[in-house]
């Protein structure tokens, strides 16, 4: 008979799979929801070109390999995203007619959706588990810094406490 040791490790090694599984669904639901429907329901700013709010994106990542990457299921982003110097007339995301935007923030040009899908495909995270969420614009931060807008800072706080309520136990 094996000794306490080999047979702990004999049993986790077929526990494992199983754990893994269920906290993998666990986690995608929980990424699902918050950029579905938590992060977009509590963002502070208005949509123009529709790129912050469509880059929303969440990353699942199991022993720092990404297992799954999740993006917001809304309508897509009217256009790329704007960089600086470029002047918007027109309707914008939302519907709205603006008389004149002017960015102030340079941009790589592309869609949000893509640069968060780059970002969670070449980020690696601590830990054996880790959910990562992320927007796609450069001008995110200037959202929340200079206009003092939510996008993803009310998220963080709410997440933190509901994503452990989130777990279901393992059947």
């Amino acid at each position: 008979m094996d000794d306490i040791g080999t047979q702990f490790d004999k049993l986790m090694n077929k526990a494992m799979p199983n754990i893994d599984e269920q906290i993998m669904i666990q986690m995608n639901a929980f990424g699902e929801e918050m950029v579905d429907n938590i992060i977009p329901l509590q963002a502070g700013f208005k949509n123009l070109t529709g790129n912050t709010i469509t880059s929303f994106a969440y990353g699942i990542y199991l022993n720092k390999e990404l297992q799954n990457i999740g993006l917001y299921d809304g309508k897509s982003a009217i256009r790329w995203k704007m960089t600086k110097g470029e002047v918007f007339k027109g309707v914008d995301y939302d519907g709205n007619e603006r008389e004149m935007f002017y960015a102030e923030i340079a941009t790589d040009l592309g869609y949000g959706k893509n640069t968060s899908i780059d970002f969670l495909e070449n980020y690696v995270p601590i830990g054996y588990y880790a959910i990562v969420f992320t927007t796609g614009t450069e001008y995110s931060v200037f959202l929340e810094n200079k206009l003092k807008e939510n996008v993803l800072s009310n998220a963080r706080t709410w997440s933190i406490s509901s994503f452990i309520n989130s777990f279901k136990p393992i059947k």
